[in-house]
C-alpha cells in the first residue's frame, strides 16, 4: 500500500481549475518526483497535500504504519460560512479548528514540507529555527516551565538533541550560532530541509530543493536526499525542474500539465512518453 495516495483531487479557485481529478501514489520508501511546466499546478497539489490549501474535491490519504489510514482532505475541516459570523458556537469551532487543527493536523499526522521561496527566521539562530519547529513536541506547561520540572527539563533537553542531529547531519553543525539569514543560500536550503526533519516527518515535501543551487550543492543534495532515505527510512516528493536530478535520483515520476496528470511510471518511461515531450518542448503548429 501507497505511504501517501492521492484520490480525484480537484482544487478550483473561483472559476479556475488549477487541479482537475488528480490520482498518483507515493510508495513508502521512494524518491517521487512531481514534475510539469510552469503553471502546470504543482505547488498548489503541494499545498493541498500539506493542508495549506483544503482540496474543493477528491481524497488525501495517508497510511502511516500502524496506523489506520487519515483523510487529510478531511483534517482540514470546512472553510468559514456566511452562518458562522451570527452563530456563536459554529464560529467557536471553525476558530478552534484553524488554531489548533487544519495544517497543524496534517503536519502532526507526519507530514512536512518546504517552500520554494526560503522562509526561515532570518533574524534567529540556526538552532533556535530548529527549535521553535519543534513547539508541538516539547512541554509546554506554563506551571512545569516556571517550577523547571524534571519532565520539562527533558523535554527541553531533547529537543535541543534533536536539533544538534538534524544539524550534523545536514553539515550545518559548525553554523549552530550563526544567524540564519546571514547562512549562504545553499546552506539556508539545507537548514529549511533540516528544520522539516525536526517534526519527525514520515513524508517530506520539498518544493523546488535545488532552485538557485550549483552543480556541486545539487550533488551534495541528492547525495543527502539518497542518505535520508537509506538511513532514515524517509520517503521523499519533491518538486524540481532540475531533470538531471530528477532522472538521477527519483524512482517514480508524476508528471502535471493544466492541472492534469499526464504521465506517470519510472523517470525511463517518462522520458519517452510523447505527452511530456509535448508540454515541455512544445509541437510544431502543422502539427
Amino acid at each position: 500500500m501507497s505511504l501517501l495516495t492521492v484520490e480525484d483531487l480537484t482544487m478550483c479557485f473561483g472559476g479556475l481549475t488549477a487541479l482537475n481529478q488528480v490520482s498518483f501514489g507515493v510508495e513508502r520508501g521512494s524518491i517521487t518526483s512531481l514534475i510539469g511546466p510552469n503553471g502546470a499546478g504543482k505547488t498548489t497539489l503541494f499545498n493541498c497535500v500539506t493542508g495549506f490549501y483544503r482540496a474543493t474535491a477528491g481524497e488525501i490519504w495517508l497510511h502511516r504504519p500502524g496506523q489506520q489510514g487519515q483523510d487529510l482532505v478531511e483534517m482540514l475541516g470546512q472553510p468559514f460560512r456566511l452562518g458562522d459570523w451570527v452563530d456563536a458556537r459554529a464560529f467557536t469551532r471553525r476558530v478552534w479548528f484553524k488554531v489548533f487543527g487544519g495544517s497543524h493536523r496534517v503536519a502532526r499526522a507526519g507530514v512536512a514540507r518546504t517552500f520554494q521561496n526560503i522562509r526561515l527566521f532570518r533574524e534567529m539562530t540556526v538552532l533556535e529555527n530548529l527549535l521553535v519547529a519543534q513547539h508541538g513536541r516539547v512541554n509546554r506547561n506554563l506551571v512545569a516551565g516556571i517550577v523547571q520540572t524534571a519532565a520539562f527539563r527533558r523535554s527541553e533537553r531533547e529537543a535541543l538533541e534533536r536539533a544538534l542531529y538534524w544539524l550534523a547531519e545536514m553539515g550545518l553543525e559548525q553554523s549552530a550560532n550563526q544567524l540564519a539569514g546571514a547562512l549562504p543560500y545553499g546552506y539556508q536550503r539545507r537548514l529549511e530541509i533540516a528544520r522539516a526533519l525536526c517534526t519527525d516527518p514520515v513524508l517530506i515535501c520539498l518544493d523546488e530543493p535545488a532552485a538557485g543551487l550549483n552543480p556541486r550543492e545539487t550533488a551534495e543534495l541528492s547525495g543527502m536526499m539518497e542518505g535520508l532515505r537509506a538511513r532514515h527510512g524517509l520517503t521523499i516528493f519533491l518538486i524540481e525542474h532540475d531533470m538531471g536530478l530528477v532522472m538521477e535520483i527519483s524512482d517514480h515520476v508524476v508528471v502535471l500539465d493544466h492541472g492534469e496528470v499526464i504521465a506517470r511510471g519510472t523517470p525511463q518511461q517518462v522520458q519517452k512518453n510523447p505527452r511530456v515531450l509535448e508540454a515541455y518542448l512544445g509541437v510544431e503548429e502543422a502539427a
